[in-house]
């Protein structure tokens, strides 16, 4: 008998390294990748920068602000048009500087953000002694090294010119006095001699639920605020 029927059949395959017939490449370790289209890759580009944008102007609408500077009254902290950045996740404490919703009808630019820093917060009592500039806070003087006491021709002098319009100051002594209301902040300018601010009528004490932010960052020059 003829060993034809023992013979298994042969699969016929492509000798790796050669070509298949429609060109493409062949060999048990080749596979065909598909190719990434231009406009796929485009599509995918502008899915992350848009949703790069959205997430951000949800941030900033939400949790941040970006504020700018208006006058002199901060100074030397902060200088006219600087910007900030606030954050109204921040716990607000004594000695931070706050952007805050001006709504007195007394004040001139009503309806309008100010920046001032927080001297005392609710329940202390604030104490200035007008002859020296000094502010005690619960009786404790507070160490005020970014406060700016110059007169108009830049010479430094150790007291205010305007005496407080606010309740509480006494011409006999010089000496302003008082205690900061629940839900309030009692706020002033660095600049003591050039500032609206809670000594005034047209400012008085903030009420923290018109406070917008608290200043976290300077932009040009940069400055991290703690």
């Amino acid at each position: 008998m003829s060993d034809y029927q023992n013979h298994q059949p042969i699969e016929e395959t492509t000798p790796v390294g050669e070509a298949n017939p429609d060109g493409t490449a062949m060999g048990p370790e080749s596979v065909e990748k598909p190719k990434e289209s231009t406009a796929s890759f485009l599509y995918d580009f502008l899915e992350v920068i848009v949703f790069s944008v959205v997430t951000a102007l949800l941030l900033f609408t939400l949790f941040f602000r970006v504020c700018r500077v208006d006058g002199s009254s901060m100074r030397n902290t902060l200088f006219h048009s600087e910007m900030l950045i606030t954050s109204n996740l921040a716990k607000v404490e004594a000695g931070d500087i706050v952007v805050f919703h001006q709504t007195s009808d007394v004040y001139e630019r009503f309806n309008e953000a100010i920046v001032k820093r927080v001297i005392a917060t609710e329940g202390q009592t604030v104490r200035i002694e007008y002859a020296t500039g000094s502010v005690y806070v619960d009786g404790v003087l507070l160490d005020e090294p970014y406060v700016a006491l110059l007169d108009s021709s830049g010479k430094e002098i150790g007291y205010w010119d305007q005496a407080p319009s606010m309740p509480g100051f006494s011409y006999e002594t010089g000496i302003f006095e008082t205690t900061v209301p629940d839900g309030c902040y009692f706020v002033m300018g660095d600049n003591r001699n050039n500032s609206a601010d809670s000594r005034s009528v047209q400012v008085g004490f903030v009420d923290t639920r018109r406070v917008l932010g608290k200043a976290v960052l300077r932009l040009k020059p940069w400055a991290v605020f703690d």
